[in-house]
């Protein structure tokens, strides 16, 4: 009897061990997890985001350690956790046990600007840049034109790089204007910058292909800006002649190489107001003729350079041009004989007097050779 217990004893205490060493090898074979983490999350300005939802973890014992995870990221928020600035910004979260970090894992949040309710006559949000960020205005940049822009004792900046040949880039862009075509809007701001240069603005619809820009504002629209703040403005109507949709129109404000200048320095705006007025006010503006620096024609062909004039106050003007300059010879048939370099000057006055000017540079070529029919 003696025996059997303690052989019985003996395989129970076998049994025991194995057991408990198998328990002990599956323990430890299990890894630190953090789980429900979405790679590509998204919210909204104005949102108090819970970075934690959804998320739980275990220790190797399978232990639920949720309460150990932390989370770190660069979005930015105010005091009650509020998320305030548009943007891409990654998530780390991190298990931490007495110190030690056993695991990460990561994701992207991606905040989208929401712009709050509430009336306002100013169309422009956050024009005074008293809210320390950008949004809703963004930078832009393409053909080599680069830049940075950021919010600086309530002002907001861009710093010029590098400016390629157009003069849209770099630039700033305020987006998803409503615009009404019998309606007129006034345009307000402030800008100065620390070395003295142009810069130029256009109001239309930014579109994905070419033409990629569908004007509501035919008018040029330069700004001379000195090393002191000074106040601009300018009135106009949206125009429907390049059919641009009104419910998605673009403030544009551009900074690369304009009347020949290509000048890196950094600008500052502030003060950015557009609202409806009740009529386009005194006709202080030249009207804007749109002409190539250059043409080319050739001899034995008609001479047609494609020129036009438009004024805020008078709409399009074109029959109003008047040509100057070189005489280019042409047959009885109006058909060019000489080849040689000419250049035209086309001038043009709106009802108020305003006029402006323009030179175009004509080339006369060679006859062109064409396949026989």
């Amino acid at each position: 009897m003696g025996k059997k217990f303690i052989k019985s004893l003996f395989v129970v205490l076998s049994l025991v061990v194995l057991f408990s060493l198998f328990s002990c090898e599956k323990r430890e074979t299990l890894e630190p997890e953090i789980k429900g983490v979405n790679p590509q999350m998204t919210a909204y300005t104005g949102d108090v985001f819970d970075f934690m939802a959804g998320i739980t973890a275990t220790d190797k014992y399978g232990k639920d350690v949720t309460n150990k995870v932390k989370y770190y990221t660069a979005a930015p928020m105010d005091e009650n956790g509020v998320l305030i600035q548009s943007g891409e910004y990654s998530v780390r979260y991190e298990l931490e046990i007495n110190g030690v970090v056993l695991t990460q894992e990561y994701a992207m949040l991606k905040v989208i600007f929401k712009k709050p309710d509430g009336p306002s006559d100013n169309m422009i949000f956050n024009g005074d840049f008293s809210s320390g960020y950008t949004d809703p205005f963004i930078l832009s940049q393409f053909e080599n034109g680069t830049g940075t822009f950021g919010v600086e004792n309530e002002e907001l900046f861009i710093n010029i790089t590098n400016i390629a040949a157009a003069q849209a880039s770099p630039r700033i862009d305020y987006n998803d204007l409503q615009l009404d075509p019998d309606k007129f809007y006034e345009v307000r701001f402030e800008a100065r910058a620390n070395v003295p240069r142009w810069m130029h603005i256009q109001i239309g619809q930014l579109i994905d292909q070419a033409p990629w820009f569908y004007s509501v504002d035919p008018i040029e629209r330069f700004f001379y800006l000195d090393t002191t703040m000074q106040s601009y403005s300018f009135r106009f109507q949206p125009s429907t002649n390049e059919g641009a949709d009104m419910s998605k129109i673009s403030l544009l404000l551009e900074f690369g190489k304009m009347k020949e200048e290509a000048i890196l320095t950094t600008c500052f705006l502030d003060n950015i107001v557009m609202e409806e007025v009740d009529s386009l006010g005194e006709d202080t503006t030249p009207p804007t003729i749109t002409a190539p620096t250059e043409h080319s024609a050739y001899v034995g062909e008609e001479l047609n350079v494609p020129v036009t004039a438009f004024d805020d106050f008078d709409k399009d003007i074109t029959d109003k041009l008047e040509v100057s300059g070189d005489e280019i010879p042409v047959d009885e048939n109006g058909l060019l004989t000489t080849e040689g370099e000419y250049t035209l000057i086309y001038t043009v006055k709106d009802t108020a007097g305003n006029e402006a000017s323009a030179s175009v540079l004509v080339k006369v070529l060679p006859p062109r050779e064409f396949a026989d029919p």
